[in-house]
């Protein structure tokens, strides 16, 4: 069995807009009846972004809302070519 009722399967379904190939912002939804949004910044050598996890129903009297803060640092071979970076996170 794949999914218990304290940790079910769930599917998202998102998109990602990308600025400049700098600044992203991200928005989707989650089978769970979960709302996700994110933003964040893309340099050569590293990325930090912002999540926000909120509940569509009244779970979030239970669960509160999650923030998640990214941050990702690349050893790069080549910043122009993103196919050449190493990523460490």
């Amino acid at each position: 069995m794949f999914g218990s009722s304290a940790a079910p399967i769930s599917a998202e379904l998102s998109t990602r807009l990308d600025f400049k190939n700098q600044v992203w912002i991200k928005a989707g939804g989650r089978t769970t009846k979960t709302l996700a949004c994110a933003i964040g910044v893309d340099r050569p050598s590293f990325s930090v972004g912002y999540a926000y996890n909120g509940f569509v129903q009244d779970f979030n009297a239970i669960i509160p809302a999650t923030h998640n803060i990214n941050l990702v640092f690349r050893a790069v071979k080549d910043p122009e070519s993103p196919a050449k970076r190493f990523q460490f996170s």
